[in-house]
C-alpha cells in the first residue's frame, strides 16, 4: 500500500485540495514537506492567475 511518505503524488494532490496535516514517516519528512512546499507555491500561482483584478 502506498501512502504520502511514498508516493508524492499523493501529498501533491493532498495539499491542491486543501488538505493542511499530512501524517508521514520520520524518514521521509524533508521529501514531503518539499513536494508539499511546491505544490503550495504552484497553488498559491494558480489563484493568482484566476483572481480578478480591481
Amino acid at each position: 500500500m502506498l501512502g504520502v511518505d511514498r508516493d508524492s503524488e499523493i501529498a501533491r494532490f493532498l495539499t491542491q485540495i486543501g488538505i493542511d496535516s499530512i501524517s508521514v514517516n520520520p524518514g521521509s519528512m524533508l521529501r514531503t514537506l518539499k513536494v508539499v512546499s511546491e505544490a503550495e507555491r504552484s497553488c498559491a500561482a494558480t489563484t493568482a492567475l484566476l483572481l480578478p483584478t480591481a
